[in-house]
């Protein structure tokens, strides 16, 4: 259930998930059993049943003026009628990134392209489109091909009430994805939840040896917008590998 109090600048959930603790304080994200509808008020409430386990109470903000989670600081309640145990821990902006991917591929939508040909069906691309509990919309792209890098254009073409987390003067992206990589191209957000919003997008893509968009051969850009590409990068756009786990 939600509970819609005040509206808010920035989109807010609470997940429940099901995480595998690895080497290095690394964490893995196996399951969502539990998200509450995601939106823009100012409280949330969420509930279900959860077999015995570990998992971790997730507070998702999403600050549509910027690409970067929100720090905003908040208060979390729960109420249980078994006993439980918790614990508060430092989660990695990785986490959070890969808590958007993993909505995207359990709850999204896949994108077909018309007409494709027999060899486009099968060059190892796969697109969502996460409408659900999401205020707005994720556009996800997958690179499964083994040997060439993807170049993908995104064109916005109409939007109303909506707020892009990436765009430039002409509203399009272009991005390079290598290979076994995927990325979350842009997140469109509504600025005012009390009214409507559109977003007209299109998208084009093709397969290359070339690791660099195309007419940037001066200073060989990946992406435009520019993303932050560092080591400890906190932009949720940037390419993450695909390791083939499954996931539920």
């Amino acid at each position: 259930k939600n509970l819609r109090i005040q509206q808010s600048d920035a989109s807010l959930c609470v997940a429940i998930v099901n995480m595998e603790e690895k080497a290095h304080q690394n964490y893995r994200i196996c399951r969502i059993p539990i998200i509450s509808q995601l939106g823009q008020p100012k409280f949330v409430s969420t509930d279900g049943n959860l077999q015995p386990g570990n998992y971790i109470i997730l507070p998702f903000l999403f600050n549509p003026v910027n690409k970067h989670v929100d720090s905003t600081e908040f208060n979390i309640a729960v109420h249980s009628s078994h006993p439980i145990g918790l614990e508060r821990r430092k989660i990695s902006l990785r986490i959070q990134r890969e808590f958007l991917i993993k909505l995207c591929i359990i709850y999204g939508e896949p994108v077909v392209k018309e007409n494709r040909t027999e060899n486009e069906l099968n060059d190892g691309v796969k697109i969502y489109e996460l409408k659900k509990y999401w205020d707005g919309l994720i556009l996800l792209v997958e690179n499964r091909n083994l040997n060439q890098n993807l170049h993908f254009h995104f064109r916005c073409t109409l939007s109303q009430n909506a707020c892009m987390s990436r765009k430039d003067s002409h509203h399009q992206l272009f991005d390079v994805i290598p290979s076994m990589h995927r990325q979350i191209i842009v997140t469109v957000s509504r600025k005012n939840s009390s009214h409507s919003f559109t977003i007209g997008h299109d998208f084009q893509y093709n397969l290359s040896s070339q690791n660099f968009i195309k007419n940037s051969h001066v200073n060989k850009q990946t992406h435009s917008p520019t993303i932050d590409e560092s080591i400890f990068s906190e932009d949720i756009h940037l390419p993450q590998p695909i390791f083939n786990v499954k996931i539920r």
